[in-house]
């Protein structure tokens, strides 16, 4: 089973969220200023006295990274940055069955108004690849956008174009929580959204979704799960 664990997990609880990227947390008595890497509504996770697990911090600005919430008796991770660092892991270690064979070429590359997450390259194949971080689930149903997405319809569009042009381009999800059984678009929350990814379906990108477990020390990538549109 592919995993990525952490050597040192602080445990809080949460008080409020400041902004986008920041929140306070108490660390027994004291409140802290932690960094929420994930600016997303985080929709039912960000509340008020819910555990949180955090990690010391990647980015310097605080000492701790808000890595995961314990709610209504789950754990969900919230690190938007670990879809990316799950992705070249399972990649090097050939762990999904649509990219065996394929290797890095480019890092956040350009295409057309877009910026993607990966170009892959197999031989003589190419295929864009742009990752998405999930934690939103309701009733079972794992639900991307929070919030509406401009970026994320644009990357589709241009998804489309490269797969006219010769390229495969894959949409994938890690889903940072195991209590799902299928990923749908959030039609409720952005139907531009849901249009564009039907579009870009029916012109050739394949949109994929893997739910991933996490223990308190370590995230487990679970299995490929369905991607209802």
């Amino acid at each position: 089973m592919l995993s990525i664990s952490w050597k040192e997990l602080i445990v809080g609880r949460f008080r409020k969220r400041v902004n986008r990227f920041k929140a306070e947390v108490y660390i027994g008595n004291k409140v802290e200023e932690v960094y929420v890497p994930n600016p997303s509504s985080l929709e039912g996770l960000l509340t008020s006295g819910n555990p949180v697990y955090l990690v010391p911090s990647k980015k310097g600005k605080t000492n701790l990274d808000l890595l995961a919430v314990y709610v209504k008796g789950k754990l969900v991770s919230i690190d938007s940055r670990i879809p990316n660092i799950l992705f070249k892991k399972a990649l090097a270690k050939g762990k999904l069955k649509d990219f065996v064979g394929f290797e890095i070429e480019e890092e956040n590359v350009k295409l057309g108004n877009s910026t993607i997450d990966f170009l892959l390259k197999r031989e003589e194949e190419h295929a864009y690849v742009e990752l998405k971080s999930c934690s939103l689930a309701l009733k079972g149903e794992a639900l991307f956008p929070e919030v509406p997405t401009k970026r994320g319809a644009q990357q589709l569009l241009d998804l489309a174009y490269a797969v006219e042009r010769g390229y495969k381009a894959f949409i994938v999800w890690i889903v940072q929580r195991y209590d799902v059984s299928y990923l749908r678009p959030s039609e409720e929350r952005d139907p531009k959204f849901k249009r564009a990814l039907l579009n870009a379906i029916n012109r050739g990108v394949v949109p994929l979704a893997y739910r991933t477990r996490f223990n308190g020390l370590k995230l487990d990538v679970l299995e490929e799960i369905p991607v209802k549109v």
